[in-house]
């Protein structure tokens, strides 16, 4: 019995293409509207280490800095957002401490 392989459905035009094996920089396109397919992927470690180097100091510089601003009765208070989740933790809202959290 013979196998048919994976199919890939183009995303602009629905039309069915076979699937199949991409060397390094191997592309397939559509046959009817030539948008491109599939292709190929050299993902490596150094490239995921890269992504979440930057990621963690993103997200430092970004819990760093002031992000929540309250202005009320003519008093403004400024606090980063681990700040506001321990003001909420604080205030008796633990649930929504760690929504902001995680945020």
């Amino acid at each position: 019995m013979a196998s048919m392989g994976s199919v890939i459905v183009c995303p602009a035009c629905d039309l069915a293409h076979r699937s199949a094996e991409l060397g390094p920089g191997g592309r397939t396109r559509c046959a009817r509207c030539r948008r491109p397919l599939q292709r190929h992927e050299a993902g490596n470690l150094d490239t995921a280490i890269a992504l979440a180097a930057c990621a963690l100091i993103l997200f430092f510089f970004s819990n760093a800095y002031p992000l929540v601003t309250i202005h009320a009765n003519g008093a403004t208070r400024t606090t980063t957002l681990s700040g506001a989740a321990l003001g909420l933790y604080h205030n008796g809202h633990p649930s929504l401490a760690a929504l902001v959290f995680a945020s």
